[in-house]
């Protein structure tokens, strides 16, 4: 990991907090990727990532046409991920990705951003037709030559179960459960509680192994699908789909013979995700009890 200024000069790590930090998210994952070849790239990743320290008013990229261009905060994030040196070859764009900081960060935020860097392809390459596609955990989006976006048919991305993945590894290792995208953790918790294979296809850099947690996903339970997942946004989440992903996710891991802590589930939701009416403890055994795979939950309010 590397710091630097908005100039992209290199700074120094005054009492070696992000060592700290990257020791911490490094050791963690030690423990929990299985793949000794998933978990040396992912080490990789993290070496040649770059966070940099900014005024809070804007930050610095290399773009792909050699220049340092220097844009506005988008919104009032202390931190986020951004591909911060660009580079398109004949066969591949190259990305080195990194982290923006305001002065106002906290650990629990850089983790989160960190976690989506090092889950970040940073050799991208161009098929026959001339499209390659980014990966950050399970977002992944196609582009061509000239770096215009390219509509993939059936692209396996999900925005929503991305953020989920990332808050919920985040949390875990500080420790520190913020409420952040509630709903999303609690679906990535439950698919993730089984075995191992969302969490290899997050950070691995090829899709087809998020398409195989899809694949398993559906062999298991019909409750819910690969499209359920795919059009998980990140920032419209209602409560009959959060009810139906948690009913799917539930049966998969009753496919599974493991066992749910449903405690833990709804008194993080019923604190961080509250119903207008009721808890989610006895919403979700309703819906356990009574929803037939075939059928759609329909709308409640809250």
């Amino acid at each position: 990991m590397k710091l630097i200024n908005s100039d992209f000069q290199e700074c120094q790590d005054t009492n070696n907090s992000f060592a700290n930090i990257y020791n911490q998210v490094i050791e963690y994952l030690k423990t929990t990727i299985d793949d000794e070849q998933l978990l040396s790239q992912v080490i990789n990743n993290c070496n040649h990532s770059i966070v940099q320290l900014t005024d809070g008013n804007s930050y610095t990229i290399l773009a792909h046409d050699g220049t340092f261009k220097k844009y506005k905060y988008r919104d009032s994030s202390a931190a986020f991920k951004t591909n911060m040196a660009i580079s398109v070859k004949e066969n591949e764009i190259s990305i080195i990705p990194g982290i923006a900081l305001r002065p106002n960060y906290n650990k629990h935020q850089v983790i989160h951003e960190l976690l989506h860097v090092i889950s970040s392809n940073q050799h991208n390459y161009f098929n026959e037709e001339g499209i390659a596609y980014t990966k950050t955990g399970t977002r992944i989006d196609y582009y061509d030559k000239g770096l215009n976006d390219y509509n993939m048919e059936n692209n396996p991305s999900s925005d929503g179960l991305n953020e989920g993945i990332t808050e919920l590894l985040a949390s875990i290792i500080t420790n520190e459960y913020t409420g952040n995208y509630p709903g999303y953790l609690a679906v990535a918790s439950l698919l993730m509680s089984c075995n191992n294979q969302l969490l290899n296809a997050y950070f691995s850099s090829d899709t087809s192994t998020l398409e195989s947690f899809y694949n398993d996903l559906e062999e298991k339970q019909s409750v819910i699908s690969r499209d359920d997942l795919c059009k998980l946004d990140s920032k419209e989440l209602d409560d009959a789909q959060l009810l139906k992903l948690i009913v799917g996710a539930i049966r998969y891991n009753n496919a599974y013979n493991n066992t749910v802590d449903m405690n833990g589930i709804t008194n993080y939701l019923d604190k961080f995700y509250m119903l207008d009416n009721g808890s989610w403890n006895d919403l979700i055994l309703s819906s356990l009890n009574t929803y037939e795979e075939n059928d759609t939950i329909t709308s409640m309010s809250r």
